[in-house]
């Protein structure tokens, strides 16, 4: 038997390379649609950084204009729980 999760999210293609996430509590977030821009934007060969790296670097990106990146907050999960909590800001995906 298989169950379906429904979207929290609304998605919106900005059409640059990123998508601004329309949370359910009406706050907006900006995504870029590259996972992996470490690599692709030649920062590091195989895109495989430190968290303190990846922190440090994703604060200098000037992506399609935009400048300000972070990577995702998930602190909002409790202990113990199993993928993300509805509340983090992937869980509202």
């Amino acid at each position: 038997m298989a169950f379906a999760a429904w979207a929290q999210a609304e998605l919106v293609d900005n059409h640059d390379g990123t998508i601004t996430q329309i949370r359910k509590d009406g706050s907006r977030l900006m995504w870029m649609q590259d996972a992996n821009y470490a690599k692709t934007s030649g920062f590091d060969p195989d895109g495989l950084v430190s968290w303190v790296t990846a922190v440090n670097w994703t604060s200098s990106v000037n992506f399609a204009g935009h400048t300000g990146w972070r990577l995702p907050r998930a602190a909002e999960n409790t202990a113990g729980s199993v993928g993300y909590s509805s509340n983090s800001e992937m869980g509202d995906l």
